[in-house]
């Protein structure tokens, strides 16, 4: 795959962010996010410098095109980045990271990516749900509105690495 593929398929996740944040609108339990997928979906070639500003200018960009709060996404998108690696090798082990000019999540089985986007959209969401309710909601509510979200984003994610990063 090349640069310029993985560059617009990067963007295209995040037009599609937009779009579900801006027009989808399922109940305050569920918030669907395609995220973390382009941060999985890097090179292991890429360390983890340009992970994270390929986060921050992701997460940053589609705050500013959506409805959410500034720098939202970009604070919970951080941690997943910096946690890339060490996901990825609990899921599969170094041999997948290997392919250098690869997305990792194109080399694993379906339910080696599902475990890698839940792990992924688990941080996110912790991140995501605790900062967006800052202390102002239950302890349950934001619990049950993590795990939600972590499973159905997990789940949106592995449908669409079927299609966009697995090596035919």
């Amino acid at each position: 795959m090349t640069n310029g593929k993985r560059i617009v398929i990067a963007c295209i996740l995040c037009l599609a962010q937009i779009i579900l944040s801006n027009y989808l609108y399922v109940s305050h339990y569920l918030v669907l996010n395609l995220l973390p997928l382009v941060i999985l979906s890097l090179p292991a070639s890429r360390g983890v410098n340009v992970a994270m500003l390929v986060a921050f200018v992701a997460g940053f960009a589609v705050d500013f095109a959506s409805t959410g709060i500034l720098g939202l996404s970009s604070a919970a998108l951080l941690p997943v980045a910096l946690l890339r690696f060490p996901i990825l090798r609990a899921v599969g082990g170094e041999e997948y990271l290997v392919h250098r000019d690869s997305p990792p999540v194109g080399h694993l089985t379906t339910r080696g990516v599902f475990l890698a986007t839940l792990s992924a959209a688990a941080v996110f969401f912790l991140c995501y749900v605790f900062i967006d309710a800052a202390g102002t909601r239950p302890l349950w509510f934001n619990l049950t509105r993590m795990l939600l979200s972590s499973v159905a984003s997990a789940a949106l994610m592995t449908f669409l690495n079927l299609f966009l990063f697995v090596e035919k």
